[in-house]
């Protein structure tokens, strides 16, 4: 048989061709797909549908994609133009499964898919683990409670009542509960809820020792299965430290009335110290008993210094005072305590920069308002559930970021003064 040069040319060419197309085709599932997005539905079977979208490489025949988890279902495959893509699935390992997707001419691809086995659940409490290469979104039911996380998530959004959570890469556990909360769990929320109440009371001198006696009864009556009735004497506990917490501050206001007095009777002008303390009495009237206790303190000791001032000065030229000047040096005792008590918040941002952005926005929010703000206001100017802004207050006053009061006998968030 003759071989032309013609012939020994063409073969040649076409065994190169052949040999060159060969080389992308080797190891493309390395390097030739980018994932993009990831979003996972969460179901109230613990079933997970995934959704991943990826950018791949147009002159390649072929991609392979990993699959989270091992047991897989109804896995669908398109490009972007929604045009179905053929696969085939395999196992790399007996940890692990793949998929081979036919992607040639395709800019991206997205699957599709319902992972089994991404949870697990243990004593109704639902465990989902999940090791992602990119930032992914959770979608959760409705009605769930999220317990516990492996990292803090970079966002937090509620829509339809779902709570969705952006999560950072890498390995990451979620742990939640479906469903209407139990007796015992609400019970033990609200025993929660009370000890740290009646601690931030105790923090302020309050002698809550009987308060803390009848909460330790509801600890008893929760340990014996009495959900309800623990619940209710929690509730005691609470409405009894309230009692106390009022009851010192009374304490406090009539003591301070009696040695302004005591300081008046020695013809001190005491003026700008009593209208101080009129201040406290009113924000005791509105049941904000720290606040009037801290005024009335602050107007014993104006009065103290009124005293100091009388006995440098003689008592004819401090009579002399006008009502203006009084009214401007009150004026000026409350501005300096305001701006004494101004916060830095960037200070504040920069100093805790794990937190949330939906944290960093409330923070900036009570910034504004300087003399705090009703929960449930605050609720609404961020379109928040109330479990939602609940917890994400609790986070900010364990960070001892805020501090939560009663007044009127709903919550009333500040944040902390710091010191400079």
């Amino acid at each position: 048989m003759k071989f032309t040069l013609r012939t020994i040319v063409i073969s040649m060419l076409f065994l190169f061709l052949v040999f060159l197309y060969s080389i992308p085709c080797q190891g493309v599932s390395q390097v030739t797909s980018t994932p993009t997005s990831l979003s996972l539905m969460v179901y109230n079977d613990g079933i997970i549908h995934v959704t991943y979208t990826l950018a791949v490489d147009q002159i390649v025949p072929s991609v392979n994609v990993t699959l989270f988890g091992l047991l897989n279902e109804n896995l669908i495959v398109v490009d972007e133009n929604n045009t179905l893509l053929v696969y085939s699935i395999y196992a790399p390992t007996t940890h692990s499964r793949a998929v081979d997707v036919y992607s040639l001419g395709a800019r991206s691809i997205r699957l599709d898919w319902d992972a089994l086995d991404l949870t697990n659940k243990t004593s109704g409490i639902w465990v989902m683990m999940i090791d992602a290469p990119i930032n992914f979104t959770v979608t959760f039911p409705k009605n769930t409670r999220i317990l516990d996380l492996s990292a803090v998530p970079l966002e937090i959004t509620v829509k339809d009542q779902q709570a969705i959570l952006t999560m950072p890469p890498n390995l990451q556990t979620i742990s939640y509960i479906v469903g209407a909360i139990t007796t015992n769990e609400k019970a033990r929320g609200t025993l929660d809820t009370v000890a740290a109440i009646i601690a931030n009371i105790k923090a302020g001198e309050v002698n809550t020792a009987v308060a803390e006696a009848l909460l330790q009864t509801a600890e008893t009556a929760f340990s014996a299965g009495n959900y309800t009735g623990a619940e209710q004497l929690a509730n005691d506990a609470l409405e009894l430290a309230y009692d106390l917490q009022e009851e010192k501050a009374r304490e406090t206001l009539d003591t301070v009335a009696a040695i302004i007095a005591n300081i008046k009777a020695g013809e001190v002008n005491t003026a700008v110290a009593e209208a101080l303390l009129l201040i406290a009495e009113t924000a005791f009237s509105a049941g904000n008993y720290t606040g009037a206790e801290q005024l009335a303190n602050d107007a014993l000791e104006l009065a103290y210094d009124l005293q100091d001032q009388a006995q440098s000065f003689p008592t004819p030229l401090l009579l002399l005072v006008s009502g203006s000047a009084i009214s401007a040096a009150l004026s000026l005792f409350l501005v300096r305590r305001v701006r004494g008590g101004k916060i830095d918040v960037e200070a504040v941002l920069r100093e805790y920069p794990w937190l949330r952005s939906d944290q960093r926005e409330v923070i900036r929010f009570l910034a504004e308002k300087r003399d705090g703000i009703f929960e449930s206001d605050l609720r609404n100017a961020f379109d928040l559930p109330k479990s939602t802004m609940w917890r994400l207050i609790k986070r900010l006053e364990d960070e001892e970021i805020v501090t939560v009061s009663q007044l009127r006998g709903q919550n009333y968030i500040e944040l902390k003064k710091r010191k400079r």
